[in-house]
C-alpha cells in the first residue's frame, strides 16, 4: 500500500520496479540502464472515444504486490501519478506532452522471489512526448 495525499488531478498511476545491478544496492545504485519493468496500472476508462473517467481522481492511498516471479535483490520502486488536466494544453514545452507527473520512490530487499525475466525499460526513456 503507497499512502498519499488525495490524488486531486485527473491522471493514472503507474508503478515500475527498477533492479538495482549486481554489486549495487537500492541505496547506491542511481537507476540508470534498462532495469525497470512495470507492476502495477491504474489506467484510464473510456467507451470509445466520447467519455472518459480517472478511477485514480481522489484516492488517498493505492495498493499494489509486489511479484513473486522476479529475482532476489535490491530494488527502486517508482510510484508515478502522471496528470492529464494540462494534456490539452498549448504550451507542451511547460509539460511533456501536457503531462504532469508526481513521483514516489522507495527502496525494497526481495527475497523468496522465484526469478524471472520482465520485459524492460529505461527510466528516463520510457516516455516521448509524442
Amino acid at each position: 500500500m503507497c499512502p498519499f495525499s488525495n490524488v486531486s488531478v485527473k491522471g493514472v498511476i503507474n508503478v515500475y520496479l527498477g533492479k538495482a545491478p549486481s554489486g549495487q544496492t537500492a541505496a547506491t545504485w542511481d537507476g540508470s540502464g534498462s532495469n525497470w519493468f512495470k507492476i502495477s496500472e491504474l489506467s484510464a476508462i473510456t467507451n470509445g472515444g466520447s467519455s472518459i473517467k480517472f478511477p485514480a481522481d481522489n484516492l488517498s492511498q493505492y495498493t499494489f504486490k509486489i511479484p513473486t516471479n522476479i529475482d532476489d535483490g535490491y530494488y527502486l520502486v517508482r510510484i508515478e501519478h502522471i496528470g492529464l488536466h494540462v494534456a490539452q494544453s498549448l504550451d507542451v514545452s511547460l509539460y511533456l506532452g501536457g503531462a504532469q507527473f508526481y513521483i514516489a520512490c522507495g527502496q525494497l530487499k526481495v527475497s523468496g522471489g522465484n526469478g524471472g525475466s520482465p520485459s524492460t525499460v529505461s527510466i528516463p526513456g520510457v516516455y516521448t512526448g509524442a
